[in-house]
């Protein structure tokens, strides 16, 4: 089971008491099972009270991210201060925490959560069936990038049997779905899903990503709702071959327990964002339309509603140590002919906004429903990631 190390800091000396009282506050704010309390190799610096600063500076790892948290009491927060100063000037990386019960518990938790996601990911098996699609000049993450990263092994596959599709079953539980759209063009992608659910099983996969465009454009059929049905099955599905996306949507289901939408940025006035996509996870949309492929005008593709409300928008660069991370509130679900079938229109902070248009990583944004700012601050930290 994963563990969350803490090492308990009080001045030499210090009455057996300061600590049994130390561990009965954590217990209170987090689960004993999932606490580990130790000398070396910490996550955690807990400070219980002053005089124990230099107890804490002989840590091993400077690519390690350490959290300081302390006591309200008995000056242990001037401790905590004091060794986060340290560690800043000597190379480390940490961060300092409120000491006050509330900041403490939702660090401790977004920490434990996070580390645990990352035990998770490491292992998982990516496919990338075909290639990158040629556009994405700085959307390749490759196999030592995710393996060193994030420990995600990618899985290349030729597309030849996608592109087969005809010899495919057509899936029951794919149609039940879209019942009033049951004809020819569903049928077809009825068989893709089929395809695709059998690679990721021979395969072994936990997550893939598809080099579409040849499918429409050899055969006139779109991966777009197989795509959308695996991501509402909590199987981290993206199109294009984007390898740098995909790896954000496997964080992001791991930290955050939601797939987000994988987005193109279509339009940008002041800090108003439009995002658009022909495909989205089912279950993150409503008023659900099936239509054709945007670009090509074939096959089918998902037009959808977003709520309005608060959404994370995030996005890494290829080599996975700069990200871009806001926070932003969709006002309108606009449905132009211009772009991607699924729009939204979002209001960033106009300091990101400018940030966006200074310094992009990218086109395909991660859009997630809810404020998930914290968790992917400490994930990126954690993560050696710049945040822009």
């Amino acid at each position: 089971m994963v563990k969350l190390n803490i090492k308990l800091l009080a001045f030499i000396g210090a009455e057996k008491q300061f600590f049994e009282n130390a561990k009965s506050y954590l217990y209170k704010i987090l689960d004993k099972n999932k606490i580990s309390f130790v000398n070396d190799n910490p996550d955690i610096l807990f400070f219980l009270t002053g005089g124990s600063e230099s107890q804490a500076i002989n840590l091993s790892d400077k690519q390690k991210y350490y959290g300081i948290i302390s006591r309200k009491e008995e000056n242990a927060f001037a401790a905590a201060a004091e060794t986060k100063a340290f560690l800043d000037n000597s190379g480390y990386n940490s961060g300092l925490v409120l000491p006050n019960e509330i900041s403490t518990a939702k660090f401790l938790n977004n920490y434990y959560n996070i580390k645990k996601g990352l035990e998770n990911l490491y292992g998982k098996r990516l496919g990338l069936i075909g290639e990158p699609s040629n556009w994405l000049i700085s959307s390749k993450s490759d196999s030592k990038t995710l393996k060193l990263k994030l420990g995600i092994s990618l899985i290349k596959i030729n597309n030849s049997k996608l592109l087969d599709y005809e010899k495919a079953n057509t899936s029951a539980e794919f149609l039940s779905i879209f019942k009033k759209y049951n004809n020819n063009e569903l049928q077809n992608a009825s068989k893709v899903y089929t395809i695709l659910e059998e690679i990721i099983k021979n395969e072994k996969l936990d997550a893939v990503t598809v080099e579409c465009f040849p499918l429409v454009i050899e055969k006139s059929v779109t991966a777009c709702l197989a795509l959308s049905k695996l991501n509402s099955k909590n199987i981290p599905a993206g199109c294009e071959g984007d390898t740098t996306s995909i790896s954000g949507i496997m964080l992001a289901q791991e930290v955050c327990g939601i797939i987000p939408w994988m987005a193109n940025l279509a339009y940008m006035k002041d800090n108003i964002i439009t995002f658009a996509h022909c495909t989205a996870p089912l279950n993150l949309i409503s008023d659900v339309n099936i239509t054709t492929h945007f670009e090509t005008d074939k096959g089918t593709a998902i037009n959808g509603k977003f709520k309005k409300e608060t959404v994370t928008i995030f996005r890494t660069n290829s080599s996975l140590t700069k990200a871009f991370l806001t926070k932003g509130e969709i006002i309108n679900t606009p449905d132009n002919n211009t772009c991607c079938r699924t729009q939204i229109e979002v209001r960033i902070p106009k300091k990101k906004a400018r940030l966006l248009l200074k310094q992009p990583l990218g086109n395909h944004h991660l859009i997630i429903p809810g404020d998930f700012i914290d968790q992917f601050t400490l994930l990126f930290k954690l993560l050696k990631i710049e945040i822009l």
